[in-house]
């Protein structure tokens, strides 16, 4: 009779593999107690997730150092008693530091990881291990507050398809090298990086392209695959020079371009010198445009002209920081369908 009502036991071992990686970490591991049968099946689970609602553990109850101690331990029992692949490692912890973390990417780079996520929520920011660079099966790859040195000869992630960076510190060198060695990369995310004051993006099959930070520049080598582009440059640096965005460049390489966002400061360092009427390469396929201007910027307001100017099969328009758009909406026959508007 027991046998009979055990059905859970007697799925395949894959399926119990996917029931437990639904469970919090800490409830897939009190499995064990179930039966000497359940006794290791945690310990096969492919995706580690480790945050304050999987482990249990929060900070209304134990102090910072405490969880760091706690948290730690527990990394280094499931590690420990883990068998088989990890594909999915995820440590997002709030009161945690990243003391540990350079034996858990040593372990994780013999494991054929997938998917790395680690969001140092609190603490001095840490320095990201060689050993990250030997996970080649990596698709996705999240880092926040950390540093990074990649080591001389690295050839980039074969595998890389998704690529997210925030208030992450490395040099300009670094971070395009990381890109263009990264042949299948569709996904790429840059916020608030540290150390780079300009950059070029050359990803052949890049697709989706969100950056945010304070560099003078940024331009683009072979992106032919490109989809959706937000650019936010958030700091004015004042007098835009010769070392900002070239306009036509940037432009040149938006020509699949389906919806464009340029915000903050970004319409400023691309407004440079002589706006033409119409841009050369039309923005045939763009659907969607948003723009931040500042309209006491002649440059600024010419070149939003441009872009609708240029952007022929355009279906929604959004501005921010106009104070009027009244005569726009005569001149280019727009109804309120069509344009949608925001004053700050």
């Amino acid at each position: 009779m027991e046998k009979e009502l055990d059905r859970i036991t007697q799925l395949p071992s894959d399926i119990i593999g996917r029931i437990l990686c639904c469970l919090p970490i800490k409830d897939a591991g009190r499995t064990s107690l179930l039966s000497r049968k359940w006794r290791y099946k945690w310990a096969g689970i492919p995706s580690l997730v480790f945050t304050a609602q999987s482990t249990g553990l929060s900070l209304a109850d134990i102090p910072n150092s405490d969880i760091t101690n706690k948290l730690g331990r527990m990394i280094d029992h499931v590690l420990l008693l883990h068998d088989g692949p990890v594909h999915k490692f995820l440590l997002s912890h709030w009161g945690f530091e990243f003391l540990g973390i350079d034996r858990w990417i040593l372990h994780l780079s013999r494991q054929s990881l997938k998917e790395l996520v680690l969001l140092s929520l609190e603490g001095p920011i840490y320095a990201i291990p060689s050993s990250l660079f030997l996970c080649q099966d990596l698709v996705r790859l999240v880092l926040y507050k950390c540093k990074i040195n990649s080591p001389l000869g690295f050839l980039g992630f074969k595998n890389l398809k998704s690529l997210k960076f925030r208030c992450v510190i490395l040099t300009k060198d670094a971070v395009e090298n990381l890109i263009s060695s990264s042949p299948l990369l569709e996904t790429l995310i840059l916020l608030d990086l540290k150390g780079v004051s300009s950059l070029k993006i050359d990803a052949p099959n890049l697709q989706f392209l969100r950056f945010e930070g304070g560099v003078r520049g940024i331009s683009f080598g072979s992106t032919r695959s490109l989809a959706s582009v937000s650019v936010g440059i958030n700091v004015d640096l004042g007098r835009v020079d010769e070392c900002s965005t070239n306009m036509l460049a940037f432009f040149q390489h938006m020509s699949h371009v389906q919806i464009l966002k340029l915000q903050n400061y970004s319409l400023k360092h691309l407004a440079t010198g002589l706006v033409p009427r119409m841009l050369v390469d039309p923005l045939i396929t763009l659907k969607c445009l948003s723009l931040c201007i500042n309209l006491d910027n002649v440059n600024e307001i010419l070149l939003a002209l441009c872009l609708l100017r240029s952007s022929p099969n355009l279906k929604k328009a959004e501005f921010s920081w106009i104070k009027t758009v009244l005569a726009w909406w005569t001149a280019f026959g727009m109804t309120r369908s069509h344009l949608g508007c925001s004053s700050r």
